[in-house]
């Protein structure tokens, strides 16, 4: 686990930051945080911890797959707990996000590189195949937004294979009458998971949120939509 240790460190960095934004009473700028001062706050680096979680939950599930055992409850909760903290971080990254979107002239967010709209992030890069292109604030953000609901779902099929084997283990369990210490270990995971699959649909409602406000001031999408 010395991998989740190392992106729960990093998670705690980037959340730090946000929680500083959260707590300030002017329109986002650059970041306060000299850490991303320069480059902004980087989404990137959120979906690629994203993708490291994700990929842990996959081993999890296989490995107690291949073994045809299950997960340690243990492990699987600490993965659980810094999914959770992901799942805070969208929150917060797209709440922030949606704050300013309210706060800002429509018309800036379509002027192409605007030095006034969503500087605080640093986003993932707007590419054509493999070329890089400029983008208006507005559809880079959409397309960010989109990336991180695409991202989630990912975690979602990680996360529910990693429940079907902590069920498996919780039947082995019963069928093989495990003491009361095991039985309330695995009812602690059942409401872990109940809470987790609560916070992925309440972001997941944000999300589509937000996507239909950055949508409604693109011009294209908008079209879309209407039809």
């Amino acid at each position: 686990m010395a991998e989740l240790n190392e992106i729960n460190v990093r998670l705690l960095e980037l959340s730090t930051a946000l929680s500083e934004a959260q707590e300030a009473t002017q329109p986002l700028g650059r970041p306060s945080n000299e850490r991303f001062r320069d480059n902004g706050w980087p989404i990137d680096e959120m979906f690629n911890l994203t993708q490291r979680v994700a990929e842990i939950l996959d081993q999890l599930a296989g490995t107690a797959t291949e073994r045809r055992a299950s997960a340690d409850p243990g492990n699987s909760m600490f993965v659980l707990s810094t999914y959770v903290r992901l799942l805070d971080m969208y929150q917060k990254v797209f709440g922030l996000v949606q704050t300013e979107l309210a706060q800002t002239d429509p018309d800036e967010m379509l002027v192409i590189a605007s030095e006034g709209v969503f500087q605080f992030w640093k986003l993932p890069n707007v590419n054509i195949g493999s070329i890089p292109v400029n983008s208006t604030p507005s559809l880079a953000m959409f397309l960010t937004a989109q990336l991180a609901d695409n991202f989630l779902g990912r975690l979602r099929k990680a996360t529910a294979a990693l429940d079907a084997s902590l069920r498996n283990r919780k039947d082995a369990t019963v069928n093989g009458q495990a003491g009361a210490g095991t039985s309330a270990t695995s009812l602690f995971v059942d409401v872990s998971y109940e809470m987790v699959k609560n916070r992925e649909e309440t972001l997941t409602k944000h999300l589509a949120e937000l996507r239909k406000e950055l949508a409604s001031i693109i011009p294209m999408l908008d079209c879309d939509q209407e039809e």
